[in-house]
């Protein structure tokens, strides 16, 4: 309970997906969540704890920050206002699409995805 608590003020603290970001990760694990899309392992025990359930941090991450998360899912995938593509079709092309079954696992689909291209955008303007 303490760890939820915890987790879920760390969350508002931080205006947006990328200023969460570069408090709650070190560059090393910035430059491993670039190659590896989120590693369940450290998503799960690194910043927070092993506490909370993986499902529960990704719905409180995703809650907090959604539109954060769509614009670097969306622009990741190719979406322009003006000529497409839009919606489900940039999120295809997207890595670990095949793996979405269900809104559960879209949510970490959208999570892990954002987490990567977050990553690798703090590491480039450092």
């Amino acid at each position: 309970m303490f760890e939820t608590i915890k987790f879920f003020f760390e969350l508002r603290r931080h205006h947006n997906f990328r200023a969460w970001m570069k408090s709650a990760y070190t560059r090393e694990i910035l430059q491993r969540l670039t190659t590896e899309a989120a590693p369940r392992d450290q998503f799960t025990d690194s910043f927070v704890g092993p506490g909370i359930p993986f499902e529960d941090r990704v719905r409180m991450i995703y809650k907090r920050f959604g539109n954060d998360i769509w614009s670097y899912c969306l622009e990741e995938g190719g979406h322009y206002e003006e000529s497409g593509p839009f919606g489900i079709e940039c999120l295809s092309s997207l890595p670990l699409s095949f793996q979405v079954h269900d809104p559960k696992s879209f949510l970490e689909f959208m999570v892990r995805n954002a987490l990567k291209l977050a990553a690798q955008r703090i590491l480039d303007e450092d």
